[in-house]
């Protein structure tokens, strides 16, 4: 829950801090932040976050884990839940309700909750591999 409140500050912060003009800052709906131990796990961990359609996306990673493939990975993650999962105006409902989905996508991307290095050829492949495990459902 403090890691949430966290995430959620910092993404009040970024709204915040927008250009005095309006304009939208790409900073605002991604970020990364480093937890402190017992916060709530023992030791400190990295936390990528990312907010698409009023909804925070967070990964919890550790700290050697690299933080540009696991920020990459989690809008691959965020994009294709936004394609498979989310279709009307209750977004964090039809998440919560089409977790068969999101666990497919998660495993496909994210298997045992290891970081992968995808290339453009490898994600085309695994989103047709997707494709095909979601239409099975």
């Amino acid at each position: 829950m403090q890691v949430a409140c966290r995430v959620q500050a910092e993404f009040g912060f970024r709204l915040a801090c927008r250009d005095s003009d309006g304009s939208e800052s790409v900073l605002a709906d991604k970020g990364f932040l480093r937890s402190s131990p017992g916060d709530p796990f023992l030791t400190s961990k990295a936390v990528v976050w990312h907010v698409a359609d009023s909804c925070a996306y967070v990964m919890i990673c550790e700290l050697d884990e690299n933080r540009l493939q696991a920020e990459s990975i989690l809008a691959l993650l965020v994009r294709l839940i936004q394609v498979h999962v989310v279709a009307g105006e209750q977004r964090t409902v039809e998440i919560l309700l089409k977790g068969d989905k999101v666990a497919t996508i998660l495993h496909q991307f994210l298997p045992s909750g290891h970081i992968l290095f995808l290339n453009s050829k490898v994600v085309a492949q695994y989103e047709k591999q997707l494709e095909k495990l979601i239409a099975g459902k």
